[in-house]
């Protein structure tokens, strides 16, 4: 019974997990205000490399976030604080959650360790 915890609690997590991609996006206008995203992939002019940040803010002038050290290129002890002005940057995907996707994904894999358990039981008794 404990390896059927187990099992759908990693199911849950991988299904929480699964469920996001990076769309892209334009930039929220100056207008709005302060926006604050938790992750995001930008691709800055005058560099051909993706970078993804966590916790960004973008402000009606820039873009502040912190490199993510493990998808941004070779790993990093440090985690390295980026900040460009609006014009910098080229392309924006932020993080997107699709919530139905993950509902579909937590219901099979409910129905699956329900069953998993049934028939566990069935062959125990």
């Amino acid at each position: 019974m404990r390896t059927v915890t187990h099992v759908s609690a990693a199911m849950l997590v991988f299904a929480l997990v699964a469920c996001t991609h990076f769309e892209v996006r334009s930039l929220p206008s100056p207008e709005e205000g302060s926006v604050s995203v938790r992750a995001a992939r930008i691709t800055p002019r005058h560099s051909a490399r993706i970078v993804v940040l966590r916790d960004v803010r973008i402000t009606a002038d820039s873009l502040i976030g912190w490199v993510d050290p493990d998808a941004s290129g070779p790993p990093s002890v440090v985690r390295e604080r980026l900040a460009l002005s609006r014009d910098q940057v080229v392309l924006y995907e932020p993080r997107i959650h699709n919530w139905w996707a993950t509902a579909g994904i937590v219901t099979v894999s409910g129905i699956a360790v329900y069953g998993g358990t049934i028939l566990y039981l069935m062959t125990c008794t």
